[in-house]
């Protein structure tokens, strides 16, 4: 598959605060990603789904963040366009967010917590999220 980018970025525009803290960490892990907020242009101005759906498939991976503001109406389109392909998914539940409030449609996808709760070792962080993108679309 030709990509440009390791990582899809979705979040709800309301969440990008934390989504922030998010690319840096992936990218610092090694990862190249999309992030409609930096790689888009006069996001204010025009339509950015075109772009975006672009990038989307230029991409090995699709990471849905979901957040405090739940789903916002690009990120489902985006979604549902992810679901559509048979890139590698994963989900990424930001703090305000209980796992079991997770959207049903993004169930069979594997999750991981931003931040990873100090309360439970079995919680996956971002760390974990690196190392397993990684080595399911073979970035090592």
């Amino acid at each position: 598959m030709d990509t440009a980018y390791d990582v899809f970025i979705s979040f709800n525009w309301k969440d990008r605060t934390k989504i922030r803290s998010v690319d840096k960490y992936l990218c610092r892990g090694g990862l190249t990603t999309f992030m409609a907020e930096r790689d888009l242009t006069d996001i204010g101005s025009k339509s950015i789904y075109p772009e975006a759906y672009e990038a989307l498939t230029l991409s090995q991976v699709f990471l849905a963040a979901v957040g405090p503001n739940g789903i916002g109406g690009s990120q489902l389109r985006e979604i549902e366009r992810a679901n559509q392909s048979k890139r590698l998914k994963y989900n990424l539940l930001l703090s305000g967010i209980k796992p079991q409030n997770i959207p049903s449609y993004l169930e069979d996808n594997p999750s991981f917590i931003f931040p990873a709760s100090r309360y439970s070792k079995k919680s996956k962080g971002l760390k974990e999220l690196v190392d397993e993108i990684k080595r399911q679309a073979n970035l090592t």
